[in-house]
């Protein structure tokens, strides 16, 4: 149910009175009490209702409000506080034949919670029901929103339907809003929802107080039958009340009692459904809505009571005791409610429930009495008194066999407000009860103290990103839950409860659980204190909890107690007797951690053998002295983003930081060191080859020199590298070249630095070919490159692939010499020039490297070469020098690489004969198979392969080329011995790709 209320009809000869409810699938129900004929709490749809005649005649279709003089009507929301002013009279109404909507608007705050931290404000909330031209009810839609006021700030909240069975009010995070949390910093909402947590429960019965005028208060409750009908008010006095709008004034010497002629000429009581209904669950609860007079109240003035005379009744909810009043007293009140716990309790004076003395109050007050046994025979039971939604007071009871029970002369009982029943009767028993009533309900069951709370205060679930300003990550955010009054000592509670994901201050260090709280007095912009915190934590697979403290106004400090903490299960060893703190650094960026223990140095990994400690193979590391205190050390702190184990080794700092690699812990940590050395190296060759690069290298520098250790529950481990600067003094341009020593790895731990120079230098000696090549190579080189997607191989500089200029200079070319042997191309790529001592300069100059251009390269090659041929002055054999350094020199796709350097004319089958090539002759025999035989075929198959090489000579007057004298060894016939060689296969004899043909 999303709200409910009632409405009272002016319009006509006389009043109709009329309760709805507002269900969220079904829309608007409406319950006749009084009017039009009606059966008592006739239930009709909305669009059965609206086409009553007499209604039509006030609710005329338009596309106007109805006129509030023919109407007045409440609204009580089940998703807002539920105090008298919440029951909301400012209702308008509006049908224009389609669709009918109830709405209502409020400027003035309310729904002040019980501390006056939060309230409500500009309310304008719209219930329509669309309806169908054949007066079955569409689905209900809610439109409106609502400003709460917290802590000053005031959050605007949207209605909204929540499962189709519940009124909520919800923060829209498309307009953020925040909280000030000061001095921590604010609170970014991401949820405001404003709600009923409970459905309500239906009472024996309401009194709503909603009639404009006469002399009956009607019973708004459904639970009626015929045996057991309302409870329907008398008022006996007319002059002593005043009808307000939704309430209902009581004055001096007033009696307003149950009545029912019918019920009571049966010899039945007129409140026989109260009666009934309590004899069947031995469970009761009283709410009342009410604002007492300021004047003094005695007797105990009776607010509600159930009862015959001022000796005889079931329950009373009274002010005051005048029996038990004092002088001192006189300006205060309290409230007493009488029980009848047995049979001989016939005024429940035995076991009533007192308040203490407090003040008069005069605000509008919402009390609940209850009463609850588990079963009838249960002798114990138990009796509460909330106000506004608060246990007042509490107090256990023995209750008698029947204490209600059916021998116990009811007739004369009845439900009253304001005095009491047997007031007219005997003025002496006036309890006169003055103020101002707007609900009363009663129910047959106990209502629990979330349903008590929730009906006086809706449930209030704020959360959002607390945003530290002066916490570092993972501190700087964090998601919390706002509480409002939880309790009537705390005002308001902020909670950051963080357990279902890890966050990671550093690798290897994350926050398993966060629990943090801040208090705050109520004002409209309250100062937070912090109030306590736990954080549950894990380094290094240990589990480690920090107990939270502020520092100062707006910053955390996380303590441990005394713990241990094992690398690698112990296995490395343990850090015993820690104590660990962790605070922000001074600008509230990072997180600082520092430790203190008594122990002053660690062996890592510890021993397992019993053996005493050897420096030649064991590893120690001494621990950093405390800054603060004496004879304190400090091993652990966060560096750099890592959580490091830190300390001294071999006379400077050390730290270690530890990971996980392949399911291992492993320390990891890095010491640098720069070692003046002096060395003589050489002779040193080309690496892979005896080519001699220099004969000595004297060097005289620093080696800086880098140890990578990693120590695990195997050993100690150290990869070393090493780099040094050095100047070739050979070198005119005195260039500084950085050389490095590649990385090798140590297995024991040195015991000076100068044993790590050694083991450094050693590798320099043994590695300095490969160190040194590179300094000492001719500066052009082969490269590979892409040209059009095209691969290339050039001679050049690495650092760029344009085509350069060549320059080689060959021997004697030519037998005579003659300025005609000077030869050059019309493109001018190639030059030949001869010198005077008849050796020749070759100067090759590319235009490029795209395709265009290496097609002129082409051609100019050619006509080149075809120049030099056609010279008669040319050696025999010189030209194939003359393509061999041209094939070098000249970038080359690679499909054209045997043509430069052979001439390979892969379209004619023409390739250029020079010496050192060989012929390459393949054997096949044919092999016969039997026709019978169905797993072989015949045909050729190989046996076997040799080679010649071509070789050149001079005879008297040219260079020829010929076979060398193996050619004779060419065997005319072959035979193939198939068991030892195997036969032909079908992938050799019937694959055409695969079978050679016989020469």
């Amino acid at each position: 149910m999303l709200a409910y209320g009632f409405i009272t009809f002016l319009g006509l000869d006389s009043e109709y009175y009329l309760k709805y409810e507002i269900d969220a699938e079904t829309g608007f129900k409406i319950y006749w009490i009084k009017g039009l004929s009606k059966k008592r709490y006739s239930q009709q749809k909305l669009s059965d209702f609206l086409s009553e005649s007499s209604v039509a005649q006030i609710l005329q279709s338009g596309t106007q409000e109805i006129d509030k003089g023919l109407y007045q009507a409440s609204l009580i929301l089940s998703g807002l506080p539920a105090s008298p002013n919440d029951a909301f009279y400012n209702i308008r109404i509006t049908y224009n034949g389609s669709s009918f909507s109830l709405g209502v608007k409020s400027d003035e705050p309310f729904g002040f919670s019980p501390k006056k931290s939060t309230h409500f404000k500009d309310l304008d909330l719209t219930f329509t029901q669309e309806l169908q031209p054949e007066k079955s009810d569409k689905e209900l839609t809610v439109n409106g929103s609502v400003k709460a006021v917290i802590s000053g700030q005031e959050i605007l909240l949207e209605a909204q339907k929540l499962n189709q069975s519940q009124l909520i009010f919800q923060y829209n995070s498309a307009n953020p809003q925040t909280i000030p949390i000061k001095p921590w910093g604010n609170l970014a909402l991401t949820k405001f929802t404003v709600k009923s947590g409970l459905e309500p429960l239906q009472p024996q019965v309401l009194y709503l107080f909603g009639e404009k005028s006469g002399e009956w208060i009607y019973d708004y409750s459904l639970i009626n039958t015929e045996d057991a009908p309302a409870i329907d008010l008398h008022i006996k006095t007319l002059e002593t009340i005043e009808r307000k709008l939704g309430s209902i004034l009581v004055k001096e010497k007033t009696l307003i009692a149950s009545q029912n002629d019918n019920l009571e000429d049966s010899g039945e009581s007129s409140a026989a459904k109260l009666i009934k209904a309590f004899r069947k669950t031995n469970k009761l609860s009283i709410a009342a809505w009410i604002k007492p007079s300021p004047k003094k109240q005695l007797g105990p003035a009776r607010i509600v009571t159930l009862s015959q005379d001022i000796h005889n009744r079931y329950v009373t909810l009274g002010q005051n005791d005048a029996e038990s009043g004092t002088p001192e007293n006189r300006d205060q009140d309290r409230y007493v409610v009488r029980f009848r716990i047995n049979k001989d309790d016939k005024n429940g004076t035995k076991e009533a429930l007192t308040t203490n003395y407090d003040p008069v109050g005069t605000e509008p007050i919402y009390i609940v009495y209850t009463f609850s046994r588990e079963k009838s025979d249960d002798k114990n039971a138990k009796l509460y008194l909330y106000f506004n939604g608060f246990l007042k007071k509490s107090q256990p009871v023995v209750i008698g066999d029947h204490p209600w029970g059916n021998d116990s002369n009811d007739s004369a009982f009845k439900l009253a407000l304001g005095n009491e029943v047997s007031f007219l009767k005997d003025n002496r028993h006036d309890r006169s009860w003055e103020g101002e009533l707007y609900e009363v309900a009663i129910y047959n069951s106990a209502l629990t103290p979330e349903a008590i709370y929730q009906r006086y205060y809706p449930s209030i679930d704020i959360e959002g990103e607390l945003e530290l300003a002066n916490m570092p990550n993972p501190l700087t955010t964090l998601t919390a839950k706002l509480t409002l009054e939880k309790d009537l000592e705390s005002q308001l509670l902020l909670q950051v409860s963080l357990i279902s994901n890890s966050r990671q201050v550093t690798p290897q260090f994350e926050f398993t659980k966060i629990d943090l709280e801040w208090e705050a007095d109520l004002s409209d912009s309250p100062t937070w204190d912090f109030k306590a915190g736990e954080v549950e934590s894990t380094l290094w697979g240990n589990s480690i909890i920090f107990t939270v403290k502020p520092s100062n106004t707006d910053r955390l400090v996380l303590n441990s107690s005394e713990i241990d903490i094992q690398l690698e299960s112990g296995e490395i060893n343990i850090l015993k007797g820690l104590d660990l703190s962790l605070k922000p650094n001074n600008t509230g960026e990072l997180l600082q951690m520092s430790s203190t223990t008594a122990i002053s140095e660690i062996e890592l990994p510890r021993s397992r053998d019993g053996r005493p400690f050897d420096w030649t193979v064991d590893f120690k590391l001494l621990f950093t002295p405390h800054d603060k205190q004496k004879n304190k050390f400090a091993p652990l702190a966060i560096e750099n983003g890592k959580v490091v184990l830190k300390g001294t080794w071999l006379g400077d700092s050390l730290v270690f930081h530890g990971l996980r690699r392949n399911e291992q812990f492993v320390l990891q940590g890095e010491r640098r060191l720069s070692l003046p050395f002096q060395v003589i190296l050489g002779p040193i060759f080309e690496p892979g080859t005896s080519q001699k690069i220099v004969e000595r290298v004297a060097i005289a520098s620093v080696m800086d020199t880098t140890l990578t250790f990693e120590l695990t529950e195997l050993g100690f481990l150290a990869r070393v590298s090493g780099s040094f600067n050095w100047t070739d003094q050979g070198n005119t341009e005195d260039t500084v070249n950085t050389f490095t020593v590649p990385e090798f790895t140590l297995s024991r731990p040195p015991l000076t630095p100068n044993q790590i120079l050694e083991a450094v230098l050693e590798q320099l000696i043994s590695q300095a070919d490969v160190i040194f090549a590179d300094q000492f190579h001719h500066s052009a080189d082969y490269y590979f490159t892409m040209v059009e997607q095209n691969p290339l191989i050039y001679l050049g500089d690495r650092d760029s692939s344009a085509a350069q200029a060549q320059t080689t200079t060959l021997p004697q070319l030519f037998s005579t010499a003659a300025y005609s042997n000077n030869t050059s191309t019309t493109a001018g790529i190639f030059a030949l020039t001869e010198n005077e001592d008849q050796s020749c300069t070759l100067t090759i100059t590319p235009t490029g490297t795209t395709q265009s251009d290496l097609a002129q390269l082409k051609t100019d090659y050619s006509e080149f070469i075809s120049k030099l041929d056609t010279n008669s002055h040319l050696i025999q054999g010189a030209l194939t020098m003359v393509k061999t350094r041209i094939a070098e020199r000249i970038p080359l796709l690679v499909d054209q690489i045997l043509y430069y350097y052979y001439g390979l004319d892969a379209a004619n089958g023409a390739v250029d004969l020079q010496a050192g090539m060989r012929l390459r002759v393949d054997y096949q025999n044919y092999q016969f198979v039997h026709p019978g035989q169905s797993t072989a075929n015949s045909g050729f198959v190989g046996s076997g392969t040799s080679y010649y090489t071509l070789n050149s000579y001079r005879d008297e007057t040219n260079l020829m080329i010929n076979f060398d004298g193996f050619l004779s060894q060419i065997q005319p016939y072959v035979t193939t011995d198939i068991a030892t060689v195997g036969a032909g296969s079908s992938l050799d004899l019937v694959l055409t790709d695969f079978v050679d043909q016989p020469l």
